[in-house]
């Protein structure tokens, strides 16, 4: 399969210490879950688009597959762990994990933006 593109950016954006929450369903081309049952998911945030680029922060933590069968990635980055980061344009992939087997599932920009309004 493709890997498949997914922007943090505009309205999708991580803003910098706030939840981000997001789940994403891996298909086939029929729109049919995939059965993940056996894998686990991966994901690093860097400075540009390759491994050699330095590293902004693992989120591999962050990601679950609660119900396998059903296909689903969740992604809970919590509001503490982007908190010390730099607002700024980043690049990230998804990765999935069985074994030796390997599959980058998603990849695009993570744009990480300031908060405007303080916490009352």
């Amino acid at each position: 399969m493709a890997t498949d593109r997914y922007d943090f950016s505009d309205s999708h954006a991580c803003r910098r210490a706030r939840t981000l929450t997001r789940t994403f369903d891996y298909l086939d081309d029929e729109s049919v879950e995939i059965d993940l049952t056996g894998y686990t998911a991966q994901m690093q945030v860097r400075r540009a688009a390759s491994l050699d680029a330095d590293l902004l922060i693992d989120l591999t933590s962050s990601l679950s597959i609660p119900d396998p069968t059903s296909g689903q990635i969740v992604l809970s980055v919590a509001a503490a762990d982007t908190e010390a980061l730099q607002p700024g344009r980043y690049w990230y992939d998804l990765i999935l994990v069985s074994g030796s087997t390997r599959l980058q599932v998603l990849e695009g920009v993570f744009d990480l933006v300031d908060v405007v309004t303080e916490a009352a």
